[in-house]
């Protein structure tokens, strides 16, 4: 976030991420001294989003931002394999998350949350289903799936739930965690899930179970 990030209103970023679009380019100095040309996601006078390369070595770093106005002053920042953060939708920790219920072989897919009439986000419950049902949630957030399946856990209400999944969404920079919710989690309301990654804790963030 910031101020003069690019000149005008660039287009939407198309196909492979480039690492300079529209007259801006984001550059990565390591904690070795090397320097990195980050591939560009989005790009707004007031937003970037970029992908930290592969190569960028653990431990602080100095980001760049280049555009066609003007060269921003270095960022300091702090660059580690795992750094686990889940996908919010609003101020109080709403998930961006999907709910997948299997039903007699059918899947029901809904998101866990809603457009209110008010305009902004709000939780859609997600449904339990009848006996024999089974409901995975899907979370979406990034700096996960360097960890391995077999060390990312989530507790939801405190109690653990099975990780199925956990790995890249297919997106550049997007991972994903599936979990199975337990049957025992029914009618709860709304309750706080904790993500985390070779022991580092992700922010919490909510969902509502009808």
């Amino acid at each position: 976030m910031g101020q003069g990030l690019a000149s005008g209103n660039p287009p939407e970023i198309l196909g492979p991420a480039p690492t300079s679009f529209d007259g801006t380019s984001v550059s990565i100095k390591n904690s070795t001294g090397s320097t990195f040309a980050a591939p560009l996601l989005f790009v707004s006078p007031w937003q970037l989003t970029f992908e930290v390369p592969a190569g960028v070595a653990s431990g602080p770093a100095q980001v760049s931002v280049t555009s066609a106005a003007s060269t921003q002053a270095p960022t300091n920042v702090q660059v580690a394999s795992v750094a686990p953060a889940i996908f919010t939708l609003n101020g109080v920790g709403l998930a961006a998350a999907e709910a997948v219920r299997v039903s007699n072989g059918t899947q029901i897919i809904e998101p866990a949350y809603t457009l209110n009439s008010f305009g902004s986000f709000a939780a859609n419950p997600i449904d339990m289903g009848s006996s024999g049902d089974q409901v995975y949630l899907t979370l979406f957030g990034t700096g996960i799936q360097a960890a391995g399946q077999s060390k990312v856990a989530v507790t939801v209400a405190g109690s653990t739930a099975p990780v199925v999944y956990a790995g890249t969404s297919g997106f550049t920079g997007v991972d994903q965690v599936n979990v199975l919710l337990p049957t025992s989690l029914a009618g709860k309301g709304t309750v706080n899930v904790q993500p985390t990654a070779a022991g580092v804790a992700a922010n919490p963030v909510q969902i509502t179970i009808q």
